[in-house]
């Protein structure tokens, strides 16, 4: 079984995973498609969205809550990555803002609010 197919096979049977393997699977995923240099548009948004619900479940979720937002912080920056692969201007802003919550590099957040004056 190819990367593509393995990773949308797992994206759709997500909701039979816990909270923690859902992020290792997500995770997993995002390495993949960079390591492989994986251009498939309809699979990087399918797994973003994927990532940003896992954002919301954690959010709520008092099993993992002193360290979900060290993953939610992980997710953000993933999924900047991934965004930057498919989206284009303003489409970018929310990913960007996420990782400014975050970033603490203030170097890296200059860079940052510099990409997002330029939208």
């Amino acid at each position: 079984m190819n990367t593509i197919s393995y990773i949308e096979n797992n994206l759709n049977q997500i909701s039979a995973l816990g909270t923690l393997e859902k992020f290792d699977l997500l995770l997993s995923s995002v390495n993949a498609i960079a390591q492989q240099d994986i251009q498939n548009d309809e699979l990087i948004i399918s797994l973003i969205n994927k990532m940003e619900a896992l954002r919301f479940e954690m959010a709520y979720n008092k099993g993992i809550e002193a360290v979900s937002v060290r993953l939610d912080k992980v997710l953000a920056y993933e999924i900047l990555k991934l965004s930057r692969i498919v989206f284009k201007g303003k489409n970018l802003a929310k990913a960007i803002n996420d990782v400014l919550y975050y970033e603490i590099n203030e170097g890296f957040k200059e860079e940052l609010l510099k990409e997002m004056n330029g939208l």
